[in-house]
């Protein structure tokens, strides 16, 4: 292990492991220290007496946070009272320990590191017992109250602020002797895709949404993301809505960003034809992070880059048709049908009906039995 001593508070620990002429890397660290101790004011509540102690992590080692622990170290005769808090350059706050004054957590001293992947919380069992004064390295590796992944993103750079203070007025006394921020470097960015549809059994000849969406949930903020969708034969493009810009002729996506644990959509609306596949692919073709596990553009469909989705289209089906009943029925002696007409509407429970008479042999009904007469028609109300 090789230990440098770069700025003051600053130590990088740089590992390497030679394997038969190869290099093995590891992610990069840095860790922060704070040794300026002080009384912890057991006279006044949390807001009044605070204790801080700042880390300032300067530019020239800027980094997105993939990990934070906390190493802390103070002297207390009643550890419960004590509270822990920091804030982030970009302004974001974490109450790390909470106060216990209902004298459940009477232990003395805290000699711990938190860590979001730690056994147990920082006051439960078996960490409820008096913790010793002497680190690093900590005694007792333990989760925060509220988690540390919060901060997991941010830019490293600038005044990273630890807040300590004692929320119970009393006659214990104790002393901040020592803080610790532990930094993991983050490498990667995490995208995944999903399709989903408004209808997977939509009926043939009617519109089908399509959404696609894009989800970042890595460290590293990324950008230059595309998507590869094949829209498939049985759908037929009408048109889309949503982030980026898409080509319904390459089906390419071209994805807004940069996304940091966020997302974003792409809505295709599509005809369903009566026939073709019906089977919709995408997959993320590029990014400009890598990805801790898929890799854009590979064609591997087991990793969560990619996404497929089937519709099963369904045939409309017939409307019923039906005779009104007796009450419906169109009386003629009411509404006769004008003489020398060719054409007339009428309502027959409640619906709009209109009866055409055609003679495709331009010859019409001459029948004095029915009252039928050249060149027009009359119709006979009770002939028939």
């Amino acid at each position: 292990m090789i230990k440098l001593r770069a700025i003051k508070y600053l130590t990088l620990w740089a590992v390497i492991v030679l394997v038969f002429g190869g290099v093995t890397a590891r992610a990069q660290t840095s860790t922060y220290n704070n040794t300026t101790t002080a009384d912890i004011d057991a006279t006044v509540a949390c807001g009044t007496a605070n204790i801080t102690r700042i880390f300032t992590v300067p530019g020239s080692d800027d980094f997105f946070v993939g990990d934070l622990d906390i190493g802390f170290l103070a002297s207390h005769t009643w550890r419960g009272d004590i509270r822990l808090d920091l804030s982030s350059p970009a302004g974001t706050s974490v109450n790390l320990i909470v106060s216990d004054t209902t004298a459940a957590t009477m232990q003395d001293n805290y000699n711990i590191r938190l860590d979001d992947d730690g056994a147990v919380l920082v006051n439960n069992p078996p960490h409820d017992t008096n913790d010793g004064l002497v680190a690093p390295p900590y005694e007792n590796l333990v989760m925060p109250d509220n988690g540390l992944s919060a901060f997991s993103g941010e830019n490293s750079v600038g005044d990273w602020t630890l807040t300590i203070c004692d929320d119970f007025p009393g006659a214990d006394t104790g002393e901040f002797l020592r803080g610790e921020l532990f930094f993991t470097h983050a490498t990667d960015a995490d995208l995944s895709l999903n399709i989903s549809a408004s209808d997977t059994t939509p009926n043939i000849g009617s519109n089908v949404q399509l959404v696609f969406t894009v989800f970042h949930a890595g460290a590293l903020a990324a950008d230059g993301i595309s998507v590869d969708i094949n829209l498939p034969a049985g759908l037929s493009y009408v048109f889309d809505t949503g982030g980026g810009d898409y080509n319904d002729i390459t089906g390419l996506w071209s994805v807004p960003g940069p996304l940091l644990n966020s997302g974003a959509n792409l809505t295709i609306t599509a005809f369903v034809n009566p026939s073709g596949s019906f089977v919709t692919t995408a997959e993320i073709l590029t990014s400009d992070q890598s990805d801790p596990d898929s890799v854009p553009g590979n064609g591997v469909t087991t990793e969560d880059d990619f996404d497929t989705l089937t519709v099963n289209p369904a045939t409309p089906a017939v409307p019923s048709l039906f005779c009104p009943g007796a009450p419906s029925v169109l009386d003629w002696d009411s509404n006769p049908w004008p003489v020398g007409t060719l054409n007339n509407s009428y309502t027959v429970a409640g619906e709009p009906i209109t009866i055409i008479i055609t003679d495709p042999d331009t010859t019409l009904l001459n029948d004095p039995v029915f009252g039928g007469q050249t060149p027009a028609l009359a119709i006979n109300n009770t002939g028939g």
